[in-house]
């Protein structure tokens, strides 16, 4: 019986802490497998999006500003994406010297076979 390597992601999610290859990409420091796992565990993380639009200032929720983005046409021009920047991609390379297993714990980057890597695709 063929036994089934165990597979590493080049990010963890903050969400639910699982190893992750592909996911959003928040403020340059969180990161979230999918929306449904970032609509969960904005409010826990205690995100927050500070906005300023026609120089007022606000503080939205990750739902609220999805809603504003869908709704402004000039969304770009507000420089949305220094807060959201939106799905990425990682792929060997990325590493910032560990992985993660699917269940989040961190591995180091040198005792892992490449072909056991999982990309972002």
């Amino acid at each position: 019986m063929k036994t089934k390597e165990k597979k590493y992601y080049l990010r963890k999610c903050n969400g639910c802490n699982k190893g992750m290859s592909k996911g959003i990409y928040l403020f340059n420091e969180y990161y979230f497998c999918n929306e449904d796992c970032l609509n969960k565990n904005y409010k826990r993380l205690d995100i927050t999006f500070n906005l300023e639009i026609n120089s007022i200032e606000d503080t939205v929720t990750y739902k609220e500003f999805l809603q504003w983005i869908n709704e402004d046409e000039n969304y770009e021009l507000y420089q949305v994406y220094n807060y959201y920047n939106g799905i990425s991609e990682w792929y060997i390379g990325d590493d910032w010297g560990y992985l993660f297993d699917l269940r989040g714990n961190e591995i180091d980057t040198e005792e892992v076979q490449e072909k056991n890597i999982v990309e972002g695709k």
